[in-house]
């Protein structure tokens, strides 16, 4: 069977991929480790966590629901719910804001103290517009899609619908360093079609929503299927079954569950599926589990084997948090081999510590306590020139390569790691693009180093960005986004996929460029949204013409055109466009 997806180049399935931060909190208590299967029943205990995009950024104002309780996420990300009772054995959380896609997370509650929970939202943008009646094929670069029959889409309620139909469709790939942070559920449990319980190792996801222009949410009709293709990656290809079960994830029960199967086609899995949803080609396992607690190496702090709270511990395809007293609990996929580690890019700069395992017999339980290297730290505040505190992004780099990121907290302080004896450059960002830095040397102990506040004062000028926009009310318009400095001018990298995603925000006004590249360069068939006086267009293939690509603190320039799409109809010529950007991460 041919694939109805031409291959292409396996690229990020969003851009911009840095890492997602959290600060290590202070040592406290000592390891204990906890039933990994209490007894029936609940437990009360509060919750706090954080809400980022992909790229580190928080997300303020996200919906932060378990059972009846709902809070919002603060300016910085954060939230906390005091007191909820939560099962013994595993609780459903979810988290929601507009524009990205939704994400819940199945979490084991700890022995004692709060829980932590990290939400990584995916921005959520329309990749492909196809009319309901005449169905077509929605592919990704990397050779992945889905096919939408003909006449085969309805509303909510399964009325009938012709229109156009929006759709979001983003490949997860199990490779990917973010995999984990991003995958509905988090944990892989899983029912099969008896209900027995499994857990699973991925293959590979497929998130596909469907939209009216008006927002009314899609559905395939009752009758009609679509072909869904999902690319393997290499790195996986050998060891792929030849036919392997297909998965959605339910939402309200917060699970995966088995629905039909896909076939292996080349470096392709293929099969069809009734309904959309997040699907996922994976093979069931039983489970095992393995346990432990995170540790300071001797010498480097803390006293009688206290774990360190908060630390993100990255297990095989899954990713887990420490609780107040340092231990961790995830379950794997019985036979399969996994990693336990801790990756500074997750905690701030500081880890580098992993233990490989062979694939654990079904049911087996395993410690394995983390002893994290010393590492010292280096803390400071950010101000402004005047010496008041301010909020900002922090970067830490050595030899030029970026080893730890965080946002300040409430006090403007920041709290980062770095090798002992060792030169590094510390920068500070606002989200205009303004930029201080300090060189630091690091001790060759491990007692760390303050080094006082970092004052970022802003910039006396701002790079120009500009338009003509004709249609849809508008003649041959001239647009400045400028007047006063941008709320927002930012170029960043993923290093991942070598997207660059410019962004600049300005009187409620919003334009943002995402180009597959690094360097100066015309690039083609580019993905751009843009919002004007509350009415967002749309476009993916925006010609960009890169005329200066500085390093990170330097401007990222060049000139862009084409047509947008207005939400809900209508088009836009842009012409003319010029952008500029100050590069602060990547």
């Amino acid at each position: 069977m041919k694939s109805m997806f031409q291959p292409h180049r396996r690229i990020s399935r969003i851009p911009f991929s840095l890492a997602i931060l959290m600060m290590l909190a202070a040592l406290v208590g000592g390891c204990r480790n906890k039933d990994v299967q209490g007894p029936a029943g609940t437990v009360s205990t509060g919750i706090t966590g954080t809400v980022k995009t992909i790229d580190g950024l928080p997300i303020p104002g996200a919906a932060v629901t378990i059972g009846e309780q709902t809070v919002q996420s603060a300016a910085n990300g954060t939230f906390t719910i005091p007191q909820v009772k939560l099962p013994k054995d595993r609780y459903i959380i979810s988290c929601t804001k507009t524009g990205y896609f939704s994400q819940q997370r199945g979490e084991t509650p700890p022995a004692t103290g709060a829980a932590h929970v990290q939400f990584t939202l995916q921005v959520k943008t329309i990749t492909h517009t196809l009319q309901a009646d005449n169905g077509g094929l929605a592919g990704l670069p990397d050779g992945s899609g889905v096919e939408l029959p003909a006449g085969g889409v309805v509303r909510a309620d399964g009325s009938g619908y012709s229109g156009p139909v929006q759709m979001s469709l983003v490949h997860l790939d199990p490779t990917d360093p973010n995999f984990a942070q991003t995958i509905p559920g988090g944990d892989l449990q899983a029912l099969r079609t008896d209900n027995s319980p499994v857990i699973l190792y991925s293959y590979g996801m497929l998130q596909v929503e469907m939209e009216s222009p008006g927002g009314e949410k899609l559905q395939l009709k009752q009758g009609k299927t679509s072909t869904l293709t999902m690319v393997i990656p290499d790195e996986q290809l050998a060891t792929a079954p030849a036919t392997i079960p297909l998965w959605h994830f339910d939402e309200a029960a917060g699970i995966w569950k088995e629905e039909g199967s896909a076939t292996k086609t080349g470096n392709r899995y293929v099969g069809t599926v009734k309904h959309f949803s997040t699907w996922n080609c994976d093979d069931p396992k039983q489970r095992a589990t393995i346990k432990g607690c995170v540790i300071p190496t001797p010498g480097c702090g803390g006293s009688g084997g206290a774990g360190v709270p908060g630390v993100m511990v990255s297990v095989g395809q899954t990713v887990v948090n420490t609780d107040e007293k340092g231990n961790y609990v995830a379950n794997v996929p019985a036979g399969i081999p996994f990693e336990v580690s801790v990756e500074p890019r997750l905690n701030g700069g500081k880890g580098g510590v992993s233990q490989s395992f062979p694939g654990l017999a079904p049911l087996a339980v395993v410690t394995q306590d983390l002893s994290l290297p010393c590492a010292p730290a280096v803390t400071g505040r950010v101000t402004t020139c005047a010496g008041a505190p301010m909020g900002a992004f922090v970067s830490m780099y050595l030899d030029g390569e970026n080893i730890g990121s965080a946002f300040t907290d409430e006090n403007a302080s920041f709290r980062l790691f770095a090798p002992k004896g060792k030169t590094v450059l510390v920068r500070a960002f606002d989200m205009t693009g303004n930029m201080a830095e300090t060189t630091v040397k690091l001790p060759d102990n491990d007692a760390g180093k303050e080094i006082g506040p970092i004052r970022l004062c802003a910039a006396t000028t701002h790079q120009e960005t500009s338009f003509v926009i004709d249609g849809d009310g508008y003649s041959n318009r001239q647009w400045a986004m400028a007047g006063g400095a941008p709320t927002v001018s930012t170029g960043i990298l993923d290093a991942n996929s070598d997207e660059t995603i410019c962004v600049v925000v300005h009187n409620d006004n919003v334009l943002s460029l995402t180009f597959e590249g690094t360097a100066a360069g015309s690039y083609k068939m580019c993905v751009a949204t843009l919002k004007l006086n509350n009415i967002m267009y749309t476009s993916e293939t925006v010609n960009i013409n890169v005329t200066r690509y500085g390093k990170v603190g330097e401007p990222i320039e060049g000139t862009f055109s084409g047509q947008f799409t207005r939400v809900g109809g209508g088009n836009v010529q842009i012409k003319n466009g010029k952008f500029g950007v100050m590069r602060i991460q990547g």
